[in-house]
């Protein structure tokens, strides 16, 4: 699994490498904002909000809501919005904002609501979407917009980044997970290079581009665990791309460090990946060359040979004894120690003497006419009809 918190740090490190605003302690209206250096406060009063009720309500009268009514001093607005559900009834909007909501459920809004600029995305193929006048506010650049009026009344102003596979973001099947079978998913890696690099120029351009306080990261992705758990589909157990595999390599995770086997299977459950594992069936983390010795040479290892010594790559067993029947001293009769005495065969007939009908008197048809078993009569008429004993 691709780790979020270096994925995070390096964009953070764009971000300031660039000019990100010392923390401040917001200041109350009318009163002057401190110098970079001054003490500062862990504490802010912030709200995450869509860049749409913004653009709804109008800027100006939205922000001062905030600061009148619940005293916002830190703006974080959505700049991209990928796999955000902005559909919502009208039943669940506020209506207390001066305006009447409107609904949600039948609008075409943009998940981009910056400007992006081509020269910060050498090192990728990637790119936003770009919204055409068949979207509300495709003209509008809100941030652009709204650090003004935001800075006018002592507030900051973060971008949030809602980053949830990006299936909408252009050429995103190039930077696709891998799933356990080795198909692509519909959703980006965060190890792949070119995805890495998307995100690292989408925040060095926000940050040239814009006045901004900084920015949230928002993952909206569960585990690979708990995908499996929630659903189980095929694409849950991912990934398993070059560049994840060269990180679980990394980390000691790849059954198969030096054999390449991008779905990991392991059909014993032993640790080591089939295409290493030098015997597939039998658990040898060890890898003991014994472990699948086939001593015979039929294709069966020892260790599940019914007969080791003796060929029998069908491993017939008839009399269930677990002694193959090439190998077994008494096809017939369950003898698992292998007994000699089990099958005493004591007319030379071929039937043991536990089974044969006549043991004294060789009869290997074991005919019986009248069905009276072994005894030493004649029948009614006076005619032998059996192998009498």
């Amino acid at each position: 699994m691709p780790d979020r918190r270096d994925f995070l740090r390096s964009l953070a490190a764009i971000a300031g490498t660039v000019r990100v605003a010392d923390w401040w302690t917001p200041p109350l209206q009318g009163k002057p904002r401190p110098a970079a250096n001054a003490a500062v406060t862990p504490f802010l009063a912030g709200i995450q909000m869509g860049a749409h009720t913004m653009l709804d309500e109008g800027i100006e009268p939205c922000l001062d809501l905030l600061r009148e009514t619940a005293a916002i001093d830190t703006l974080m607005t959505y700049s991209h919005a990928y796999g955000g559900d902005v559909h919502k009834p009208l039943a669940w909007l506020a209506t207390d904002h001066g305006k009447p909501p409107l609904d949600q459920r039948t609008r075409k809004l943009p998940q981009v609501y910056v400007r992006h600029h081509e020269q910060y995305f050498k090192d990728t193929s990637l790119r936003h979407q770009k919204p055409d006048a068949s979207f509300e506010y495709a003209g509008r650049d809100l941030f652009a917009e709204m650090v003004g009026p935001a800075r006018s009344r002592g507030m900051k102003v973060f971008a949030r980044i809602l980053e949830s596979g990006s299936r909408e973001v252009q050429n995103v099947a190039k930077v696709a997970t891998i799933n356990a079978d080795g198909r692509p998913t519909q959703t980006a890696c965060w190890n792949h290079p070119e995805y890495r690099a998307f995100w690292n120029a989408t925040v060095e351009d926000l940050f040239r581009s814009y006045d901004l306080d900084g920015f949230q990261w928002g993952a909206e992705r569960a585990s690979p665990l708990a995908r499996l758990i929630q659903g189980g589909s095929d694409d849950a157990a991912s990934c398993f791309c070059p560049f994840c595999r060269a990180r679980g390599k990394a980390n000691g995770i790849d059954n198969c460090p030096t054999t390449a086997n991008a779905n990991q299977t392991d059909s014993d459950g032993d640790g080591v990946g089939d295409a290493c594992d030098n015997c597939i069936t039998v658990a040898n983390t060890s890898q003991d060359a014994t472990a699948c010795k086939d001593t015979d040479g039929d294709g069966v290892i020892d260790v599940l040979d019914n007969c080791p010594s003796s060929t029998n790559s069908t491993q017939t067993d008839t009399d269930k004894d677990g002694v193959g029947d090439a190998c077994d001293n008494c096809k017939t009769i369950a003898n698992s120690t292998q007994d000699a005495t089990v099958c005493k065969d004591t007319d030379a007939d071929g039937v043991p003497d536990a089974l044969d009908n006549c043991k004294s008197v060789k009869n290997a048809t074991q005919t019986d006419g009248d069905g009276d078993g072994p005894r030493s009569v004649r029948d009614g008429r006076g005619l032998r009809t059996e192998s009498e004993c």
